[in-house]
């Protein structure tokens, strides 16, 4: 598997962290509806289908345990509160008939559906709220270890993000 080695070198910057969360990648799938009568009124209730609640609890439970074990446990207590850059770089599974030479994953499921599966499981951990990332990027590609590799960067200061323009002329 390779990583960017770029993003290696930020790790070991105050503010950047990486982790890997190993498994099958799960998009983030619609909202189930269960309906329901109570107190006689007709009521409805939204859950998380099985499999992608199943992957936030291993992406949660594999960042949780990398954390602890980089003794960033002081990163438990308190959640980042500003702006955070998010790198996602998804390793899918490539198909025995698939040829090496192909290289993206252009099938399904979606890249903003895989993103949002992490950033929903992150959310409490690493950051309030994922409207809290700013930027960042996300690639799918084919990969010999089934994974994502997630970059953080915690933003503290506004102008720490590079010069962007703010209005469009």
């Amino acid at each position: 598997m390779r990583v960017n080695k770029t993003l290696e070198e930020d790790r070991k910057t105050a503010g950047n962290y990486i982790f890997t969360v190993y498994g099958v990648p799960v998009a983030q799938a619609r909202a189930g509806r269960r309906h329901f009568i109570a107190g006689g009124r007709a009521c409805s209730q939204a859950y998380d289908p099985g499999k992608s609640k199943s992957w936030k609890q291993d992406v949660k439970a594999q960042v949780i345990a990398q954390m602890v074990a980089d003794k960033r446990g002081a990163m438990l207590a308190a959640v980042h509160k500003g702006p955070v850059v998010l790198d996602l770089f998804f390793y899918m599974p490539r198909p025995v008939s698939l040829p090496q030479k192909y290289r993206h994953h252009i099938k399904k499921p979606d890249r903003d559906n895989l993103e949002k599966s992490v950033k929903d499981a992150l959310k409490g951990i690493l950051w309030k709220d994922d409207s809290q990332v700013v930027d960042g990027r996300t690639r799918k590609v084919y990969g010999d270890r089934v994974c994502v590799v997630i970059a953080v960067r915690m933003i503290t200061q506004e102008d720490d993000l590079d010069a962007l323009p703010t209005e469009v002329k």
